[in-house]
């Protein structure tokens, strides 16, 4: 699953980068690993395989936040703690040596707030079927 949201991300950098040095550090041509296989299965011609280096960047970042996460619950200061996560992590860096540092920036923002979105909609979801559950037993109260 990891390297098909990774190819979503390379998706989305192509849009922010013209540099082609850079956009060749963020994909490869086949996908002849075993995290490939899920890209294999659903590509119709169009899917792109992270790279290495993108791959190892964003799992990096996964652990992090994957740290960040389990540890408690969600606060205001979750995303601040992710981030400092981030940079404890040893990740590398994509893109060519002038842009390498801005594309790394960038990746980084777009897979963590995405990851943010994921993970404050599932806490969403599981407060509001608590709330719901709650409701309903007031409901039954009265009656």
């Amino acid at each position: 699953m990891q390297a098909y949201f990774g190819g979503f991300v390379a998706n989305r950098m192509r849009r922010w980068t013209k540099c082609n040095v850079c956009l060749s550090t963020l994909t490869k041509e086949r996908g002849d690993d075993p995290r490939d296989a899920l890209i294999n299965e659903l590509s119709k011609g169009y899917l792109l395989y992270p790279s290495n280096e993108l791959h190892g960047l964003l799992t990096g970042c996964e652990r992090a936040i994957q740290r960040t996460v389990g540890t408690g619950q969600l606060d205001a200061y979750s995303f601040l703690k992710v981030a400092d996560n981030i940079l404890a992590e040893s990740v590398p860096f994509v893109g060519c040596t002038d842009h390498q540092g801005d594309l790394t920036r960038k990746v980084i923002n777009y897979y963590a707030v995405s990851r943010a979105r994921i993970i404050s909609r599932m806490h969403n979801r599981a407060f509001d079927e608590d709330r719901k559950a709650s409701q309903q037993h007031r409901k039954q109260a009265k009656l």
